[in-house]
């Protein structure tokens, strides 16, 4: 039978661990110096080592011999806690034993002393499940366990857990492994398997991967069964999923330039080839995310995860495009991964985040292009602000007349109406009123009724000082740079 390569190569050692030296380092000196505490929290993502380095550590505290602080998995105590039937290191699924009954048992088990080892160790996972009456009964035996008995809890959603729990365990956050350190791993692995990888499919499977190590092995098991003995990029992305730069620059390129109808035959192309739509909203963020590496003075090729040529592909782009561009479309694409998740029409949301992604950009432009027209102002005839001001306020009538509700509440925001030569200068107080009357079709209408009250208007220019911002978009500002920590009151 074929053993996964995530569970062949579950470390056996803290050497073996990757990506969290700093945990690794102070367990092996606990180990080395007989300072055991009598409860932990493992807490991180999935697949970056929790459950590996609490069966390490059970073993390690327990050998009579102990190896820089890892287990010798050659003494008598090694041997006896490798058998399935051991009862000194009992690992518990709080995900199906989650009820008050299944604790009240374990608390009767701590009473009994270790059989093969100095201490009896109880694993806990997935610690987060369990009720709250479970939790409230293993209180006190958390807090003064018996002598010589060790917890260990892992979960992924520490926050779940109550802050009495919290306040009675030793807290270890195991982070996400690099990309690099995963290459190397999966490179190790394909080489004791005597399979033949490439550089480009290293990356490609550490990338997604996710910082996962047990992903990331898992999705290197699905491409070997499917290419055998030698694996290519273009095997590994048919299996990923995972669109190349050629393939997903023009999605890009079309998204910047708001070419619609483009958007919409290259979302359809690409899902009709079979590319999940979650996995290419991260591929469009990613490549957006290079591009503005790139037009930040990045050049370093291993961090960009970017070959030669495509390098020279998207510095060809990044130059054409500016780097506020950028951020907003990719501010824009980003904040849809929840909705896309749970749509019942994820294309359309993933069509729609696009196109709104090129308007931003052209909002943008039309701000750019309006400040350098301010800036030659004084070559231009300035008409009365008097009459600018009183026309105005008929526009504003005869927009609320028509029922442009949308345009009407936008234009209560703009603060200040100056008539420069040919062009209207509209003076918006904040950025979501700007959005909405630099949306082409409401522009159109506001220039129809603008025309019909000034003489000599053919144009529409909208001026957003980003130094005088709103209250509403500070607040915006905040939500974006504290996402689940920002609450309004």
């Amino acid at each position: 039978m074929h053993l996964a390569l995530y569970r062949k190569y579950r470390p056996k050692t803290f050497d073996e661990v990757i990506g969290q030296d700093n945990i690794v380092r102070t367990l092996k000196n606990q180990v080395i110096n007989d300072h055991i505490s009598h409860a932990y929290l493992f807490t991180g993502s999935r697949g970056t080592g929790k459950t590996s380095c609490a069966k390490i550590f059970a073993r390690a505290i327990n050998c009579l011999h102990p190896v820089d602080g890892s287990p010798c998995g050659e003494c008598e105590v090694c041997k006896g806690l490798a058998q399935v039937n051991n009862t000194d290191i009992l690992e518990m699924d709080a995900a199906s034993n989650n009820r008050v009954d299944e604790i009240r048992d374990l608390r009767e088990s701590v009473k009994y002393p270790a059989i093969v080892g100095k201490r009896k160790v109880y694993i806990i996972d997935e610690v987060h499940m369990l009720t709250d009456s479970a939790f409230n009964a293993l209180l006190k035996t958390l807090e003064e366990p018996p002598e010589n008995v060790v917890f260990i809890l892992c979960t992924t959603e520490m926050n779940k857990l109550p802050a009495t729990i919290l306040s009675r365990v030793m807290k270890f956050e195991f982070n996400l492994v690099g990309v690099e350190e995963l290459v190397k791993l999966i490179k190790k692995v394909m080489a004791d398997s005597h399979i033949e990888i490439d550089e480009e499919s290293c990356d490609i499977i550490a990338t997604a991967g996710d910082g996962s190590v047990r992903d990331s092995l898992s999705i290197a098991d699905a491409v070997v069964a499917f290419c055998g003995d030698k694996i290519s990029a273009e095997q590994t992305r048919q299996i990923v999923g995972k669109s190349s730069v050629e393939a997903i620059l023009p999605l890009v390129s079309a998204i910047l330039s708001n070419d619609v109808e483009k958007i919409f035959n290259l979302v359809e192309q690409l899902k009709s080839s079979g590319k999940n739509l979650l996995i290419l909203l991260k591929d469009i963020c990613t490549a957006i995310k290079t591009l503005i590496l790139i037009k930040s003075g990045v050049t370093d090729l291993s961090s960009l995860h970017l070959t030669k040529q495509d390098y020279n592909v998207m510095l060809d782009l990044a130059q054409k495009v500016e780097k506020e561009v950028l951020t907003h479309a990719f501010n824009e694409m980003i904040s849809i991964e929840t909705e896309l998740k749970y749509s019942l029409d994820p294309q359309m949301v993933l069509e729609s985040a696009c196109i709104k992604a090129g308007q931003t950009e052209m909002a943008q432009t039309i701000v750019s292009d309006t400040r350098q027209d301010v800036k030659d102002k004084s070559t231009l005839e300035v008409f009365d602000q008097q009459t600018a001001d009183k026309n105005w306020g008929e526009v504003l009538l005869a927009i609320k007349e028509e029922k442009y509700f949308a345009l009407a509440s936008a234009c209560k925001n703009i603060y200040k109406v100056e008539h420069v030569g040919e062009s209207l200068l509209l003076h918006v107080q904040d950025k979501s009123s700007k959005d909405i009357l630099t949306d082409p079709e409401r522009t159109s209408v506001l220039l129809r009724i603008v025309e019909q009250h000034f003489q000599n208007v053919t144009g529409l220019q909208f001026l957003y000082d980003k130094e005088n911002k709103s209250a509403d978009d500070v607040v915006s500002d905040l939500k974006v740079i504290f996402p689940h920590n920002f609450k309004v009151e």
